[in-house]
């Protein structure tokens, strides 16, 4: 019995450094400098473009700013240019907002800096783009006057779904909500995959990966698959930025779809690289993006048996660190 334990700890101790193996070289084959591939020229522009707009929130004791991260968004233009790219949000947004750096440097008369002509020739270069709202704005918060705790407090998971169809409108409604989630650096990283279950043929093939499926009903299952680019990464140390940002995105499409009568339940995606792969290529997901989760969801039943799940109270979860001296 111990020598068989052993055994079963050796084997799982090398079956995780595999996958671990596996899963650094898909990092390094996708990650933002691997390649100069659309995807990967557009997250660099995205990042570098969101780190100056930020910049241009500054009002007290302007002065000039951003001028290194402004020559490599040039760069990746100047490569986008070169290789033919469409022009998308992304390249639209980045010149945008180099549009409204040029206005800053024009009204503070930073004109005399090599940056300014370096940007006055890159949009020159790309004219006719599509100007993107962007730059700065005030905002005063304001009380929405709604008890999100309760709206919060009557969503459960549910595991059947009635066969009442979900309209596109309702997705479309639920997919704007979940584009407001935070997201690094405004990378926007992250797609969803809508499966209706009239397509049954993609349908039993999502079934047949998913995992955890039993207690549900599939006969009038949808699905959502959330994924994100592995190309929007920088470094080794964002690894779990997919995930996360995955995470925000979710939580708001999921109450967003409650909040149209449409119910829904995460299906945890705990495969193997390998199974991932033949995944995505058989239902058209690119290779540089992962499967983050599966949300399986339709339009609510009149009735339910859920599980409580009751969760902790708030002083099990919430620590205030306060200094000895203020106490």
């Amino acid at each position: 019995m111990k020598l068989r334990i052993f055994l079963k700890k050796i084997y799982h101790k090398i079956k995780v450094y595999i996958e671990f193996m596996r899963e650094s070289q898909y990092f390094c084959k996708y990650y933002t400098y691997a390649s100069n591939q659309q995807s990967n020229l557009e997250y660099k522009m995205l990042i570098l473009a969101h780190s100056i707009e930020k910049g241009l929130c500054v009002r007290e004791n302007i002065r000039p700013f951003g001028s290194q991260k402004v020559l490599e968004i040039i760069d990746a233009l100047n490569i986008y240019y070169a290789k033919g790219y469409d022009k998308t949000f992304a390249l639209n947004l980045t010149l945008s907002i180099l549009d409204e750096y040029k206005k800053i440097y024009e009204k503070n008369n930073f004109i005399h800096e090599k940056v300014y002509s370096a940007v006055v020739d890159i949009l020159n270069k790309w004219q006719g783009y599509e100007k993107i709202d962007c730059g700065v704005m005030e905002y005063t918060f304001k009380n929405p006057n709604c008890n999100y705790k309760e709206m919060l407090s009557s969503r459960h998971s549910v595991r059947s779904f009635s066969s009442d169809p979900v309209s596109k409108e309702e997705i479309d409604y639920a997919i704007d909500c979940a584009i407001k989630s935070p997201s690094a650096c405004n990378r926007q990283m992250i797609k969803a995959y809508c499966f209706f279950r009239q397509d049954k043929n993609k349908i039993d093939l999502i079934n047949r990966y998913a995992q955890g499926l039993s207690g549900f009903d599939t006969k009038n299952i949808n699905y959502f698959v959330i994924t994100y680019d592995e190309s929007a990464f920088f470094f080794p140390g964002e690894k779990n930025q997919g995930m996360f940002n995955a995470g925000l995105f979710c939580t708001n499409l999921i109450n967003a779809l409650h909040n149209k009568g449409i119910g829904s339940c995460f299906i945890q995606y705990a495969n193997l690289l390998k199974e991932e792969s033949e995944m995505k290529k058989e239902i058209g997901i690119p290779a540089n993006e992962r499967i983050a989760v599966l949300i399986a969801f339709g339009k609510y039943n009149d009735n339910y048996f859920v599980p409580k799940s009751t969760r902790k109270n708030a002083k099990d979860i919430l620590q205030v660190i306060e200094d000895e001296q203020t106490i």
